[in-house]
């Protein structure tokens, strides 16, 4: 299995880490007490050898949102699920180097989306405006 996170305008990266989650808070009876919230998306990629910076120039600017998608990809190369993201901003972002890991180089971020399509199933955050 393997992943990739394309976006709007930078180069598609091969994914090496993953996580998203959404969540609803719960009353002391554990019902859910307010709406579903999340569309914070965890991401771990390969740092390209070509000194790319398009996640630092995204992180940098305040005001821009992106779109994209992360493809899941059976090992047959087939489409597994697709998570599409929307209205998204870069919240986070780090660069890590190690020599004794085999990645040696890889950035971490953290991308903050108004809107999720995760295979069909659909979030949208209310921000205000």
């Amino acid at each position: 299995m393997s992943v990739t996170i394309k976006v709007d305008g930078l180069t598609e990266r091969e994914v090496l880490k993953l996580d998203y989650s959404l969540y609803q808070e719960v009353d002391v009876e554990g019902r859910p007490s307010a709406i579903t919230r999340g569309g914070q998306i965890n991401v771990m990629v390969k740092s390209l050898n070509d000194g790319n910076t398009d996640f630092l120039e995204w992180v940098c600017d305040p005001y821009i949102t992106k779109g994209g998608s992360l493809e899941f990809e059976k090992r047959d190369g087939t489409n597994m699920k697709t998570l599409k993201f929307d209205d998204a901003y870069l919240t986070k972002y780090e660069e890590v180097y190690d020599s004794i890991d085999e990645n040696l180089q890889h950035e971490i971020f953290t991308i903050s989306a108004k809107k999720l399509d995760i295979g069909g199933t659909f979030h949208e955050n209310h921000w205000a405006d």
